[in-house]
């Protein structure tokens, strides 16, 4: 939080539950596309928007 110098919430989620998600337009995935800051991404996983 201090690094972001704000709130955050932590988002968990495998790639596979992402994708998954992100294909069946689910509110929440749909809302961090459009409001989220993606703060660390693991090594060799795609950008959120391109997942």
């Amino acid at each position: 939080m201090e690094a972001a110098d704000r709130d955050v919430d932590i988002v968990p989620w495998r790639a596979e539950d992402w994708a998954r998600g992100r294909a069946q337009g689910h509110p929440f995935v749909l809302t961090i596309l459009r409001e989220g800051i993606e703060l660390w991404r693991a090594p060799g996983v795609p950008p959120l928007d391109q997942a």
